[in-house]
């Protein structure tokens, strides 16, 4: 049964709210980090300089009917990429209501190790979201936290209200 998602928490320190109109989501990003927008406006990524973190979020238009799925044929383009990358986990779970895919993993930038958490999520044939958060492995515990922050914060318009 659809549990109503209802406002989100207060905005935790040191983060401020955004509101990505054409996408239709609002959720905390860290104060001080650098606004991007990529891939034609469907990718926003936000990057700490000085931290060599990045929380990317993505609106597609039309969901896979498998989140797993859809993260697998990711992860075969990542493994070309990066010949280090080691999946830690990738798994069905559930979001806001929606059908969700947690994957986390590792891969070894040009100086040190990094390591990815993404969560995908959507209902078949409607838009498809991401929540990813990126760091060096060394920091992982502080941005590993970031991403439950935004996880809990993030909204789609509908259920903003």
């Amino acid at each position: 049964s659809q549990h109503p998602i209802g406002p989100p928490p207060p905005t935790p320190d040191g983060m401020h709210r955004v509101e990505e109109r054409q996408l239709g989501v609002s959720y905390p990003v860290p104060d001080g980090w650098t606004r991007q927008v990529k891939d034609g406006g469907r990718q926003i990524v936000y990057i700490s300089q000085e931290s060599l973190a990045q929380l990317t979020i993505s609106v597609l238009d039309f969901s896979s009917g498998d989140q797993v799925a859809h993260f697998k044929q990711v992860e075969g383009d990542l493994q070309k990429q990066y010949p280090s990358y080691s999946r830690k986990r990738l798994q069905d779970t559930m979001y806001q209501n929606d059908p969700a895919a947690i994957w986390e993993f590792t891969f070894q930038g040009q100086v040190r190790e990094y390591r990815g958490i993404d969560l995908g999520f959507g209902r078949e044939g409607e838009k498809e979201y991401a929540i990813y958060v990126s760091a060096p492995s060394a920091d992982w515990a502080t941005f590993r936290d970031l991403f439950s922050k935004v996880k809990e914060g993030f909204r789609k318009r509908e259920d903003a209200s």
